[in-house]
């Protein structure tokens, strides 16, 4: 048995076991009889299948308890699964909906434009919810052939699912491993372009006796976007080559039963035409633990867990839905490192020291983290007499995306993700329907009802210059009260900057955040006044670019998913990562909720999004400038920018 299947063995008596259950269905719901499903433990693990019964239900028994992707497929129908995160000694009950074939095709040239034959297209991830990757060079012993290029350097993916978008991966012997983010199934003129790149060499050795190792598999991940990851073997003498684009990288040695102490930092340079590194790898043992929230006694799932071996980042874990987490670590010490977890305070223990002994497992002390509590808040009128429902509340600190909003006795929950800085608890607080707002501030020891009673907003404006009195462009201009960041926009064309919605009563300074920042004079405006702050002097700043006055061609992005917009204006429009896209969705929905069809929302994003609810538009595209949210007026121009949620002030008055 070579050290491949030693590996393999060793993984099912060191890490603790899970099973997966799970029923196959097709894109109307109806369960499908004899699909064929796999299992794959991380990128290096060799698949598990099995096939469905005739309720399409399956079965994977002794899956290695860590990061597992999951997918099926039927004839007629294209891949589909999904990454789960699993409990030891656990089961994970894993559904999977098909959806019918579709294709890609598309042609792999040199940087000159010639074709590339036997360009082998490896892997293709599934970005539209749920996530999974395919393997495609490990699917060619189950009968699906691997993607590769002809004569003409083209090739075609078969088996994708219909109205997907993908990521794939693309390797040849004598170029850098390429890969294509963010593809819509379906496109047949789809191209890539191949570098020589720069030849990574290496050998893994014993950390004991030094001696070379063979079949070892060693992982290289990139640290710039898609973060995509190549993997090699080792050769007979333990050497291994490998091309790579120029940039930054991560490496690790690894096997189940030999693993390299963490993962190795190495950056490679157009300049030279190789690199070299050794890497050594020690015999593994592993830990478990569980993390449970202190209160209710219930497992805390999707916590991160950081672990570190030798001052390196050796694995990064996820709390599955049972709390726990386990990996396989080399052999010596190990610093467990609990990562903020949002709706709790943060453990009294943020990171534990253990040892880590060859074949053995670690079983961590329990992790109990207490829940933040929930804070309630009551707003009322300027006379401080009736409540007001429908008011909006914001946190500013900590800062959190999304709304809160009052109830008809004026009164809200907040719950917050992390313990606020200094003990306070600070929001912004707006009426729906008046220029009424205030400042609240809650102790975050308190228990009692907070109450906050509005009053006439204020406005201001300024402008940034430059020491010589030229207006500065696209400069971002925020607002501070001790510390607190309470806003945030960007000075125009003509260098003049206004926020619509100050909190009088509340001293406060503007930052500007040029190459060396500068404050304006303090200001306190008046209820319901407006006050100009003058210009405000910079020195030498790059010029930057605003939106302000414009019009912001928003509607001409690629719909990605929700109903296409009638017009131009009033609308929200807000540009965000793929990371952040679930959660403006759902506060988007929310601001539609409380200010009706008066104003669209609108969600642009860079990256492929398949995500509920689907009432807001998502369009595929990258902010013209600095600033990540646009209030479009009824024209179509642009009267606000921002980052985050604007103002109520500034909607309200686009609506009217």
């Amino acid at each position: 048995m070579n050290l491949a299947g030693l590996s393999a063995v060793a993984a099912c008596l060191l890490l603790q076991l899970s099973g997966i259950t799970g029923q196959v269905t097709g894109p109307d719901g109806t369960p499908v009889h004899g699909a064929r499903v796999f299992a794959e433990p991380g990128i290096a693990g060799a698949l598990l299948e099995t096939q469905t019964a005739e309720d399409g239900q399956f079965r994977i028994d002794n899956v290695a308890g860590e990061g597992v992707g999951v997918f099926a497929i039927a004839p007629g129908l294209g891949f589909g699964g999904r990454h789960v995160n699993l409990s030891a000694s656990a089961e994970a009950a894993v559904p999977i909906q098909l959806q019918p074939a579709a294709s890609i095709s598309g042609s792999v040239a040199t940087e000159k434009g010639e074709p590339i034959r036997n360009a082998r297209i490896t892997r293709v991830g599934i970005l539209s919810e749920p996530k999974v990757g395919i393997p495609l060079a490990k699917l060619g012993a189950f009968g699906f052939p691997e993607p590769v290029t002809n004569e003409k350097g083209e090739y075609t993916i078969a088996n994708l699912p219909a109205g997907a978008k993908i990521a794939i991966k693309i390797a040849h012997s004598d170029y850098a491993q390429e890969a294509l983010d963010n593809v819509d199934v379906g496109r047949t003129d789809l191209r890539a372009v191949l570098h020589p790149g720069v030849t990574l060499r290496g050998e893994v050795t014993a950390r004991q006796g030094g001696q070379p190792l063979s079949s070892v598999s060693v992982l290289v991940r990139s640290a710039q976007p898609p973060h995509d990851t190549a993997m090699v073997l080792t050769d007979a003498s333990g050497q291994f080559s490998l091309r790579l684009k120029p940039g930054q990288y991560a490496c690790q040695a690894s096997g189940a039963s030999l693993r390299s102490a963490g993962w190795e930092a190495i950056a490679f340079t157009d300049e030279a035409p190789e690199a070299m590194i050794r890497l050594s790898v020690a015999a593994t043992g592993s830990i478990h633990g569980e993390m449970r929230d202190a209160v209710s006694g219930k497992p805390v799932e999707g916590a991160r867990i950081l672990v570190e071996c030798g001052g390196k980042q050796a694995a990064l874990l996820r709390t599955g839905s049972a709390g726990e987490f386990q990996t396989a670590l080399a052999e010596g010490e190990a610093l467990i490192k609990l990562e903020p977890v949002p709706g709790y305070a943060a453990p009294e223990r943020a990171a534990i020291r253990v040892q880590v002994a060859a074949g053995q497992n670690v079983e961590l002390p329990g992790l109990w983290l207490k829940p933040i509590p929930m804070y309630r808040l009551q707003v009322v009128d300027e006379d401080a007499q009736r409540p007001v429902s429908g008011a909006v509340i914001t946190l500013l600190n900590p800062p959190q995306l999304g709304w809160h909003v009052t109830g008809p006795d004026g009164s809200v929950e907040l719950g917050i993700a992390a313990a606020p800085a200094g003990g306070r608890i600070v929001g912004f607080v707006e009426d729906r329907t008046r220029p009424l707002g205030a400042l609240f501030q809650i102790a975050a020891t308190g228990h009692a009802v907070a109450r906050v009673q509005l009053l006439p907003l204020a406005s201001i404006t300024g402008r940034v210059v430059s020491e010589g009195g030229k207006p500065a462009e696209g400069i971002a201009v925020s607002a501070v009260f001790e510390d607190i960041e309470l806003w945030r926009t960007v000075s125009g064309a003509d260098g003049v900057f206004s926020w619509p919605s100050v909190v009088p009563g509340v001293p406060q300074q503007c930052l500007v955040h040029a190459a060396a920042p500068v404050q304006s004079k303090g200001f306190n405006p008046q209820f319901g006044a407006s006050e100009n702050l003058g210009d405000i002097v910079i020195g030498a700043s790059p010029k930057g670019a605003s939106f302000l006055g414009k019009r912001l061609p928003w509607r001409k992005y690629r719909l990605l998913q929700g109903p296409a917009p009638a017009r131009d204006g009033p609308a929200i429009v807000v540009y965000a990562s793929r990371e952040q896209v679930p959660a403006l969705l759902e506060s988007l929905s929310a601001v539609q909720g409380a200010l009706g069809d008066l104003i669209m929302m609108a969600l642009v994003s860079d990256d492929g999004v398949n995500v509920e609810p689907p009432g807001i538009p998502v369009f595929s595209g990258k902010a013209p400038a600095l600033a990540t949210t646009y209030v479009v007026g009824d024209g179509g121009k642009v009267v606000l920018e921002t980052f985050g949620l604007p103002p109520l002030r500034a909607l309200t008055q686009e609506a009217r």
